[in-house]
């Protein structure tokens, strides 16, 4: 936000970005103090009702101001990046649009399955202000009336919930008879979408502390699914083996993004899933179990790690007196994250040449974590001798 000052004149210089739009036709003060001004047209046929500064958290009590007293017309939402607005009918809403990217309505119908982005960049020049990428889609069959219309319903639920964890902004509301606007006009409950956008808020913080990340990769953790719920046993029939994020096998089950969060949640609960932040690959047979095996013991002996650079084991090493081997100096390089079997396969040509680098190399492994961890095990002194070359 950019700061303005009155010179001793009295004048007051705007910066480009406000007042560009506001052009060359006069104003009026419409209100003032000593810690506000309040600009308005004069004669103008939508006045501004209502102007001032979103908080954080302040978007229930604003709504909620114009159901309870029936306000017909326009609120406007100005954040960092982008802008909303909010089309009220006696109180109800009944439209809104966004100029953020995830909210447009090409997004919706990408991320509910119904068509492909390919679709997009190829319709996305054609649009103007009389022709909508709705339209276009529907007059060259890519979507059905039917799903244009649920999507459309989806985008304006999207554009408010999205309201309820925004940051900080400011608004206006004019005053508007919006008969003559060309929108798609839907039937809204305010004061439900209120209650349903402050629920979605709780859970969706809760969820996520499971979920992690949508961009994560799901994947099956072998227990017997039974007693799925349709929407369950739907996701289920998408999974891939932890080859499709979270956020991708929402697009293929045709999930909305926040049932696809809870559906998800659930079956991590359960047990039957679990998230990973990489995709995985399968081999199988008997190489396959040995590859899955030394990556589980890898993971377990290198996760206490992740929180330090790799100059401190380095450093741990030689304190030991010993010498890294390339298969330590491989897991320097992937920072101790998880190897992953794409890890396992790379070293395919190099497994049964290295094997003892292998075990020697587990066994530095082990030995730097404890070294590492004795400063927090409450003054155990854990020795480890080195085993023969």
């Amino acid at each position: 936000m950019h700061e303005v000052c009155v010179d001793s004149t009295g004048l007051l210089k705007l910066p480009p970005g406000i007042y560009r739009p506001l052009g060359t036709a006069p104003l009026i003060p419409v209100s003032a103090s000593a810690g506000h001004l309040f600009l308005g047209r004069p004669d103008t046929e939508t006045p501004v009702l209502l102007a001032g500064i979103l908080e954080e958290g302040a978007i229930p009590d604003l709504l909620s101001f114009f159901n309870m007293f029936r306000k017909t017309g326009i609120l406007s939402i100005q954040f960092e990046g982008g802008s909303k607005a909010l089309y009220f009918q006696d109180g109800e809403i009944v439209f809104a649009t966004s100029t953020f990217v995830t909210e447009d309505l090409g997004e919706v119908l990408f991320s509910l399955g119904k068509i492909e982005q390919k679709d997009l960049l190829e319709l996305r020049p054609l649009v103007t202000s009389h022709t909508t990428i709705g339209k276009l889609l529907v007059e060259r069959g890519s979507v059905s009336p039917k799903d244009l219309w649920l999507a459309a319903r989806t985008q304006v639920e999207n554009i408010v919930y999205n309201l309820f964890s925004a940051p900080r902004g400011g608004f206006y509301f004019q005053v508007r008879a919006i008969d003559q606007e060309q929108i798609l006009r839907l039937s809204m409950s305010t004061q439900n979408m209120i209650m349903e956008g402050l629920r979605r808020l709780d859970e969706k913080a809760l969820f996520m502390r499971k979920i992690i990340s949508l961009d994560y990769y799901p994947m099956e953790t072998g227990k017997d699914a039974v007693d799925l719920s349709q929407g369950e046993a739907g996701f289920m029939k998408t999974l891939q083996v932890g080859q499709e994020t979270a956020a991708e096998l929402f697009r293929k089950a045709g999930l909305r993004e926040f049932d696809g969060i809870r559906i998800l949640y659930g079956l991590i609960e359960r047990g039957l899933l679990r998230m990973e932040d990489a995709p995985t690959t399968e081999v199988e047979g008997k190489l396959g179990q040995i590859l899955a095996t030394y990556n589980r013991l890898f993971w377990q002996s290198s996760v206490g790690l992740k929180r330090f650079v790799p100059s401190l084991l380095r450093k741990s090493c030689n304190h030991c007196g010993i010498c890294l081997n390339p298969i330590l100096l491989l897991c320097e390089m992937s920072n101790y994250v998880k190897m992953g079997l794409w890890m396992g396969i790379a070293l395919l040509p190099i497994l049964t040449v290295w094997k003892k680098e292998i075990e020697i190399g587990f066994w530095q492994m082990l030995s730097a974590r404890s070294l590492l961890s004795r400063p927090w095990l409450c003054g155990v002194n854990l020795m480890l001798s080195r085993p023969d070359p």
